[in-house]
């Protein structure tokens, strides 16, 4: 059945957005990936590159590590379904 089949907000006046956090927080969701940054490379006392561990296992990047850059003083980390930046 599709979602979107009907408007559940309108039909019972409650508002049922929720955040990815919050669906965490009450199971409605699950964590299906994960990125862990285990190195970092520092140069005139500021973070150039990461080192970054994929959760998707050894088949991925090199033996399931790949290096990030610092961009605009942002890591720009990236999958098929979303992009993220964090702070350098």
């Amino acid at each position: 059945m599709s979602l979107d089949t009907y408007d559940m907000n309108e039909l019972f006046d409650v508002d049922f957005t929720t955040t990815k956090a919050q669906r965490l927080d009450y199971g409605e969701s699950l964590m299906t990936h994960a990125m862990v940054l285990t190195g970092v490379d520092i140069v005139d006392d500021k973070s150039t590159k990461w080192k970054v561990e994929n959760s998707w296992g050894d088949k991925v990047g090199d033996k399931g590590f790949c290096s990030k850059r610092c961009l605009d003083g942002r890591i720009h980390l990236s999958n098929r379904c979303q992009k993220r930046s964090i702070d350098c």
